[in-house]
């Protein structure tokens, strides 16, 4: 009986998913400005990332984790740079894309219940 309302949660999600999509599809602009505000945040972030490459690791992972590889250690066993200077990178970064997370989060919310 449990499993049956479970499903049922589901498919009313999926429905509300779907007329959120239908509603934002209908405001060229909003999705402009969703598309643009992204690209030019995820520009930003890589610019200032010394590493480009390591951006995923950087921004999904430990600081602790990832910076033995952006920055492998020397021959003396040390590293080469600062890891404050990295973890203060690492934590600008992380609050560049959950930011805009949470802005295209919040806008989506805006659109979707200012048309109900």
């Amino acid at each position: 009986m449990d499993v049956d309302n479970f499903f049922f949660g589901v498919q009313a999600a999926l429905v509300s998913v779907v007329d959120t999509l239908r509603v934002i599809t209908r405001f060229p602009l909003f999705i402009g400005f969703i598309i643009g505000f992204g690209v030019a945040s995820v520009i930003h972030a890589m610019l200032s990332a010394e590493h480009i490459r390591f951006v995923p690791a950087m921004v999904l992972s430990d600081p602790s984790v990832s910076f033995p590889q952006v920055y492998p250690a020397g021959h003396g066993g040390t590293f080469d740079h600062s890891y404050t200077a990295y973890e203060k990178n690492v934590k600008r970064m992380k609050a560049i894309f959950y930011g805009i997370a949470l802005l295209i989060i919040i806008l989506l919310m805006i659109a979707t219940f200012a048309l109900k």
